[in-house]
């Protein structure tokens, strides 16, 4: 075994010196294929995580703005890249003793010569306003090349940062440390040929790299480079400030947690009882938490997790008590209609300061299982009075049999630390289920005039300026009372459905109507990923020895409104596809709105009948039945 991590560690050091020998000699050559940033970053500090925890150090992505989680595919030499972050976060940990190693991440589009600032955190100490980046290149590029890079529209450009609280730098010494064969610290080991591969590897990317300087009376070293990369072909430009606009065809993990974090979350009314060990992980989660309105609740110690549980209920009760009197007087059903109108939760509206929801993270690897057990056992009490989920946090060291009887308590889901990109998308999708189950739960609050009847003539004037939250509101209500009802038949047994919807919840809430009415769904995140669906399926069926080809979907429910390939372009391609088959699926148009443009837009686009949200189990029944009748 030793000699085989001897074999490794040679084979390193000889790669480095060919590395370096290829970079000089100009014959260095970076490959290029699309990939993941997130996924790299985050592989890269799973790696020196582990690391860090033998050596009592808390390691760390800082995904900052989210910027980096936002944008699903870049086109580069992820191999390189990689070597550069592992290379930094390694020397982070040798050097670090205590605290933290911290990668920090931002994307933006190049801002050479711009009036743009750079993040905060890139302006250079001796430059003022002037840029991180701007400072690195005035060095090295000229005018042109300056001009070249930033009226590129197919770059992207990723800043990093790698922290540490370890022994930092001497000034002195800062310029000398990407020289090969350069050692700070002699007392340390090593090769020294790192630093100079990582500053070849930075530059081939069109980047630099330099050491910051820390605030002062901070320990440790910072460093800090930036590389561009091509945005991938079917990204636009737009999507690394806001989010893809336009999904990769391919369906991929990626892409779906791409944009899930790009679409503007707000959990207002969640809350959100967090026992994390780690100061750098804790601020992260709180951070994120609250910049997406979740009402979040640190918790000192284990044994103090079912008090502030309690906290949560007690101090929510007293708002609900001292409201809920003038509320019954207050309110009629009319003046609920317009809650719902104005995409208001009617019982968070009435009892206050209630929980829509309340999410537990607790941190189990720092041992504590008799405590951690004794708080689980207090949950059970507050279950029943708010939507609630339970989150354990792991990692290597901690024992199997911990977690099993930690999971038996009513644990609702394991993460492993460290807690980050796909982990944090997790966590996401956990809070938009407690959002879910809060909208189901709200019709028995608020009346069967609102919740219940939706075939009553005066709805549509409820509807007609639905947003989406709004929508998954009421939908979710709707859900909720038909779930009551033991004798309903499943009048779509056997059906297959696609689906076409950008909104998670209303995704979840719509998808789950259909399936209680015997239907198979399938979901599409979007217009291109719908057309991609139907034309997957079809030249599936047509490689088949049937002489006729078969409808792969019954029928399609198409929202009209979708970022960057909307509803009626991707119905557009669809019947242009059915073309060469011959075939023709029944598609149900989705929009927010119940207007006569709306309408002749659907019709003209290809679509089969129109319907506005929300859409209820009655609805869906009855368009399908119209829609397939019309075939047959």
């Amino acid at each position: 075994m030793l000699m085989d991590m001897l074999d490794l560690f040679s084979a390193d050091i000889l790669n480095s010196i060919l590395d370096t020998s290829k970079v000089e000699s100009g014959k260095m050559q970076l490959e290029e294929a699309e990939f993941s940033m997130a996924d790299v970053l985050q592989e890269s500090v799973d790696m020196a995580y582990v690391t860090g925890v033998r050596r009592g150090v808390e390691v760390v992505w800082d995904p900052c703005d989210f910027s980096v989680l936002r944008c699903a595919t870049v086109l580069g030499d992820s191999k390189r890249l990689k070597q550069i972050l592992d290379n930094l976060l390694g020397n982070a940990l040798k050097f670090t003793d205590e605290g933290h190693v911290v990668l920090r991440s931002w994307a933006t589009r190049p801002i050479i010569g711009s009036n743009v600032r750079a993040p905060s955190r890139f302006v250079h100490p001796r430059h003022g306003g002037g840029s991180f980046l701007g400072c690195l290149f005035r060095a090295r590029k000229g005018p042109g090349d300056q001009d070249h890079v930033q009226n590129d529209p197919n770059l992207v450009e990723f800043y990093f940062e790698v922290v540490d609280t370890g022994i930092g730098i001497p000034q002195e010494k800062r310029m000398s440390v990407f020289e090969n064969y350069v050692q700070v610290n002699n007392g340390q080991g090593g090769t020294g040929l790192g630093l100079g591969i990582v500053q070849s590897f930075v530059r081939l990317m069109g980047g630099e790299i330099s050491i910051k300087d820390k605030e002062p009376g901070e320990r440790g070293t910072c460093f800090a480079f930036n590389v561009l990369l091509k945005i991938s072909e079917v990204q636009q430009p737009q999507d690394i400030e806001e989010g893809p606009s336009v999904p990769l065809d391919t369906l991929n993990r990626s892409i779906y947690i791409a944009s899930a974090f790009q679409e503007a979350s707000n959990f207002k009314g969640v809350h959100c009882v967090l026992y994390v060990h780690g100061y750098e992980t804790r601020r992260i989660l709180k951070t994120w938490m609250e910049s997406i309105e979740v009402k979040v609740w640190l918790v000192p110690q284990a044994e103090f997790i079912g008090s502030t549980l309690e906290k949560v209920q007690s101090n929510s009760t007293a708002t609900a008590t001292a409201e809920c009197g003038s509320a019954d007087r207050c309110f009629s059903s009319k003046e609920m209609v317009n809650l719902l109108r104005n995409n208001s939760s009617p019982r968070r509206a009435i009892l206050g300061g209630i929980p829509s929801g309340i999410l537990v993270v607790i941190d189990v690897s720092g041992g504590e299982t008799e405590e951690i057990c004794q708080e689980m056992a207090k949950l059970a009490r507050i279950k029943h009075q708010a939507p609630c989920k339970v989150v354990l946090l792991e990692d290597i060291k901690t024992p199997s049999n911990d977690l099993r009887r930690l999971k038996d308590m009513g644990c609702d889901l394991v993460l492993r630390k460290p807690v980050h990109g796909s982990r944090q998308f997790t966590l996401l999708m956990t809070l938009r289920d407690l959002q879910v189950l809060d909208a189901q739960a709200q019709s028995s609050h608020v009346g069967p005039e609102i919740a219940g009847n939706r075939q009553q003539q005066d709805l549509p004037d409820v509807v007609v300026p639905c947003v989406e939250d709004t929508a998954a509101s009421t939908e979710a209500s709707c859900l909720a009372q038909e779930q009551q009802k033991p004798g309903d038949d499943k009048p779509l047994a056997g059906m297959r459905i696609l689906l076409a919807e950008d909104n998670l919840v209303l995704q979840s809430i719509q998808r789950k109507i259909m399936n209680q009415l015997g239907a198979f769904v399938t979901v599409a995140q979007n217009g291109a990923m719908a057309v991609n669906l139907l034309r997957e399926a079809l030249e599936q069926a047509n490689a088949s020895e049937e002489d006729i080809v078969s409808l792969p979907y019954h029928v399609i429910f198409m929202d009209c409104q979708m970022p960057g390939m909307d509803g009626y372009e991707a119905t557009k391609l669809i019947r242009e596809e059915e073309q060469r088959y011959g075939i023709h699926t029944p598609i149900i148009a989705l929009t927010a709105h119940d207007m006569e443009e709306d309408l002749q837009k659907a019709i003209d686009a290809g679509m089969d009948l129109h319907l506005a949200k929300p859409i209820s189990r009655k609805k869906i029944v009855d368009a399908v039945r119209s829609v397939c009748k019309c075939e047959n």
